[in-house]
Parts: structure tokens; sequence; C-alpha cells
């Protein structure tokens, strides 16, 4: 995949920004948590945007499997990607 076919694909992806910008601001956060913050379906966030920012290296998921509660948290890569957007909204 070319890097302008990355951007495009992150742009039309449902709440990836959302999802980028509200961890960055939040920290860690699990699942319920973060679905209740942006605005995409947990339908959209399970099938698409969350299994595509995962392949990117962008968000890792980390189960706690006693609870059954999964966190979700910012890979370096995706801290990265996070400020960049933050930089990109205060010019906007």
């Amino acid at each position: 995949m070319t890097t302008t076919q990355s951007l495009i694909d992150f742009d039309r992806l449902s709440g990836s920004s959302c999802v980028l910008l509200t961890l960055h601001q939040q920290g860690e956060l699990q699942a319920k948590d973060l679905l209740r913050q942006i605005a995409i379906s947990q339908d959209t966030f399970y099938k698409r945007t969350g299994p595509w920012l995962q392949k990117q290296k962008l968000i890792e998921v980390r189960p706690n499997i006693e609870k059954r509660i999964f966190k979700y948290t910012l890979t370096p890569k995706g801290k990265q990607i996070a400020e960049l957007l933050e930089q990109l909204e205060k010019l906007l």
C-alpha cells in the first residue's frame, strides 16, 4: 500500500482521527468508554476502524482475560500521528 493510499484510507475510515485524539488526550481506555466518547457505532468500530488502526500499528488492545475487559492504547506511532492531528486542529 502506498503512502497516499494509506492517507486516503485513514481519511475515509470513520472515526479514525477521533479515536487517536481521544486516546492521546485521555490515555488508555476501555472499549465502552472510548466508544461513548467518539461518534461512531460499535459495529463500525469493531469491524472497520479498530482493526484498521491495529493493522497500521497505531493502537493496540490490551485484554484482561479475567474480567473480559479490553483496553485500547496508542502505540508510539499512534502517538506521533495524534500529535500531528492536534497540530492540524490548531491550524484549522
